[in-house]
């Protein structure tokens, strides 16, 4: 017993992983076209969802937490043979902190970490991404206060820094927990994220957020909470079941547009084309008979941007689901694949 108290005290000997360079560190700028693979829960994703991803050809892989079960030498390396060929910003989660308080081990195992105007390695950054209209500020945030400690008050002095400035266009979130989800049993926002928000709200110029992408949840879903013209909420979710049932609506909350009649469509030509009305009646996707599970590509180009559901199925993850968003029409549904 005292020795497995040790190895979550003091976690894994850091000193034995090697990091991973972190691409777009803070204060980088990428320039466009760019595509963005969103991953959440990679650790328990099969070996099938890299090639998966590596067909989409992304720029960027953002592992929005639970990249590994628990913070050990072994689950890093595995994590790191899998990521070799990728660029990649990681955001640690529920189990990059299991067996590793401190979160050393996620610090040790990503090289340029955080802000470099800071003395020691943060998990927060902000980058750039220039796709050749607009510049995109992407703002990379950690709600996991109880390990941040007392490096949570350096984020809320921080955040200000970086969404008031005149020096970029639109705003996008990255952030390791969720606002609350449409995941059956998981409505309610986490506390310290809703904070996290509250400030960039404040300090973010109207029409400047468009994006908040979340980790955390088991269920993929996407929602634009404050209309076409508002922010979109997007949720990473599990690439494989399990997962959790997805709701079409709870209380002023539904589905973004389309999104809920693609994954019928999806179903129901699973079934061999036959109707489903269970769906339509129960306004839910049962996690056992329907599982929704799959992962977010995310392109920025020429002033657009393009998200898709790859949701998963036997054979591997399909885009089924469009959503996308320009100055001129706010958001607003797309084809599932690129025209």
């Amino acid at each position: 017993m005292l020795i497995a108290w040790l190895a979550v005290a003091c976690g894994p000997r850091v000193g034995r992983i090697e990091a991973h360079d972190v691409s777009a560190p803070d204060g980088a700028v990428l320039h466009g076209p760019l595509r963005v693979a969103l991953l959440g829960h990679l650790a328990q994703a099969p070996h099938a969802l890299a090639s998966a991803v590596a067909d989409y050809a992304p720029d960027l892989v953002v592992l929005n937490g639970d990249a590994v079960v628990r913070s050990t030498v072994r689950e890093w390396e595995t994590l790191h043979r899998a990521v070799a060929p990728l660029s990649v910003s990681p955001l640690p989660g529920r189990g990059e902190v299991t067996a590793d308080r401190a979160r050393r081990g996620f610090a040790a195992a990503w090289s340029g970490l955080g802000v470099s105007a800071l003395d020691a390695p943060v998990t927060w950054r902000a980058f750039d991404i220039d796709d050749g209209v607009l510049i995109w500020r992407v703002v990379v945030l950690d709600a996991d206060r109880a390990a941040l400690q007392e490096r949570w008050r350096e984020q809320l002095f921080w955040v200000p820094k970086v969404v008031a400035g005149p020096d970029y266009d639109q705003l996008i979130v990255l952030a390791n927990r969720n606002l609350g989800t449409l995941q059956r049993g998981r409505a309610d926002a986490d506390a310290a994220l809703a904070t996290l928000m509250d400030v960039v709200r404040e300090h973010t110029a109207a029409g400047r957020l468009a994006l908040v992408v979340t980790g955390d949840a088991e269920t993929p879903s996407a929602e634009l909470p404050g209309g076409r013209w508002g922010e979109a909420w997007v949720s990473t979710g599990r690439p494989r079941s399990p997962t959790g049932t997805l709701l079409w609506e709870r209380g002023t909350r539904a589905l973004a547009p389309g999104l809920a009649d693609a994954l019928v469509e999806t179903f129901e030509g699973r079934a061999g084309g036959e109707e489903m009305p269970a769906f339509r009646a129960e306004r839910r996707f049962p996690a056992q008979s329907a599982p929704v599970a799959g992962w977010w590509s995310l392109s920025l180009a020429g002033g657009a941007c393009q998200l898709r559901l790859h949701l998963a199925d036997g054979a591997g993850w399909k885009p089924v689901y469009g959503l996308g968003w320009t100055r001129a029409l706010g958001w607003h549904a797309i084809g599932a694949t690129p025209g």
